[in-house]
């Protein structure tokens, strides 16, 4: 396979290295918008969700390349692809900057000045969205679907430790600090509930949809919504349950 004009022979160890990075690329990025919605049905704390998305989507263009490149790093061997593949943090610093710090930056702007206007296209452009995502996604299983049928255990297997991760720390963490239990929930899907979109934007434009990585955040971009749905549900009803 080529990258940036470098080619890539990719056997059982590489893929493995490979899905590696998929992981630190999806772990790097901000949370998910979709956290809002599941702390809303967990009876979280919105307030809360809503800040806390802001803030990492806000401060992603600086703070997911570094992520991804220190942590990318560390391993000799993923450093040596990183380094075979001329991926350069300032590149993708300013991809992330034109794909959520400009929509955003617009967005308070639109809000700010055209509150009536931007209430009546939210939904729709929230619908967009959301058919955006599940054509990244459609496209990443396409293009890798050889990939996809051998490895489909391993990457649900990754997948889903690294979600069941993030949830559990995220949650024992807010109550190691003894927070109220509607904030646990809020900082534990915030912690699993990743934006998929943008591991996948960045895969593409960098990695030419190299296959593990496209795999990795195609696949978290399914299993994360039916991962916080059933824990959002869950603790909705047992909500309802306590009261």
């Amino acid at each position: 396979m080529d990258i940036n004009g470098v080619r890539l022979n990719f056997n059982k160890e590489s893929v493995y290295l490979i899905n590696a990075l998929g992981m630190v690329l999806v772990a790097s990025c901000p949370g998910g918008k979709m956290s809002n919605f599941f702390t809303h049905l967990a009876k979280g704390n919105l307030a809360l969700s809503v800040s806390l998305t802001t803030f990492s989507s806000t401060f992603a263009f600086l703070l997911t390349p570094i992520g991804f490149f220190f942590w990318g790093n560390i391993l000799p061997i993923t450093r040596s692809y990183l380094k075979s593949i001329s991926v350069s943090p300032i590149e993708i610093l300013v991809s992330i900057t034109i794909l959520l710090v400009v929509p955003l930056l617009l967005g308070i702007f639109f809000q700010i000045r055209f509150s009536k206007l931007t209430h009546s296209v939210k939904r729709v452009v929230q619908r967009i969205s959301i058919l955006l995502l599940a054509f990244f996604i459609i496209g990443a299983l396409v293009t890798n679907w050889k990939f996809f049928k051998e490895y489909i255990h391993l990457l649900f297997g990754l997948v889903f430790l690294m979600n069941l991760a993030g949830l559990s720390i995220g949650y024992y963490i807010a109550k190691l600090f003894q927070l109220p239990m509607s904030d646990r929930k809020t900082i534990s899907i915030e912690t699993g509930i990743q934006n998929s979109s943008l591991g996948l934007a960045i895969v593409f434009s960098f990695f030419d949809g190299l296959g593990g990585m496209a795999m990795i955040c195609a696949w978290w971009g399914i299993w994360h919504l039916l991962a916080g749905a059933a824990i959002a549900t869950y603790w909705n009803q047992t909500s309802k349950l306590g009261s």
